[in-house]
């Protein structure tokens, strides 16, 4: 039966199946976002409704075509024609257009949010932060070119440290007395993105930084102990 040959597939290449899944989470995530933005045309800013879809786009595109990061030299999970798709060139072309537009949108809407709550310089802030994003993306082009996993380090602190500073901006907001229906939704917006980002920058800190570091120190490129 359908079932049980699923059943098989699953215990046979349970890589496949994840593949499969996250392929089609991304998928439905893509076409609800273009979906939004043809409909929310004109009530949202143009840029904000950009930055949406080009990362919900880039983020299926990357999991249709999946690098096998284990293998030396980097493949795609499957073959695919002069093996561009899911080649580790294409995938970091890709990465870098959905990590900058996430890095962006975050800090843009940080700082629109800001800017309601009548904040003097926590808005300019905000919106600093999309530039270490960007910085990280030439700290990770270095590491997969070197292969030294140090680079990885730096780049991924550049992203907890970045979202650590949104953390910050979203409580100092939040300790200012504010009123009104903009100010009130403003405020959720920043205590979703403080709450968010603390556990984002706790997961950095606690498992993904060390994960690098100790690749690093075990001879991963360039250095270590």
């Amino acid at each position: 039966t359908i079932s049980l040959a699923a059943a098989d597939l699953a215990a046979a290449n349970p890589t496949y199946v994840w593949w499969a899944a996250l392929t089609a989470v991304t998928a439905c995530h893509a076409l609800l976002s273009v979906r939004f933005a043809r409909r929310s045309a004109g009530a949202v800013p143009s840029w904000a409704l950009g930055y949406v879809v080009v990362f919900s786009v880039a983020a299926f595109v990357r999991s249709a075509f999946v690098v096998r990061w284990s293998s030396r030299p980097h493949a795609c999970l499957f073959d695919t024609p002069y093996r561009v798709l899911g080649s580790d060139l294409f995938d970091r072309l890709v990465a870098n257009c959905a990590e900058v537009s996430f890095g962006a949108l975050i800090a843009e809407v940080s700082g629109f949010h800001l800017d309601i709550l009548g904040l003097r310089w926590l808005p300019a802030v905000a919106r600093l932060c999309a530039w270490p994003i960007v910085l990280a993306q030439a700290c990770c082009w270095t590491g997969e070119i070197s292969d030294n996993k140090l680079w990885h380090v730096v780049e991924e602190s550049l992203w907890g440290g970045t979202f650590a500073l949104h953390t910050a901006l979203a409580c100092a907001a939040l300790l200012q007395p504010a009123d009104g229906k903009a100010a009130a939704a403003s405020r959720s917006y920043l205590l979703a993105i403080a709450s968010l980002s603390a556990a984002y920058v706790y997961f950095m800190i606690a498992v993904d930084i060390p994960m690098y570091y100790a690749q690093w120190r075990g001879g991963g490129g360039g250095g270590g102990g």
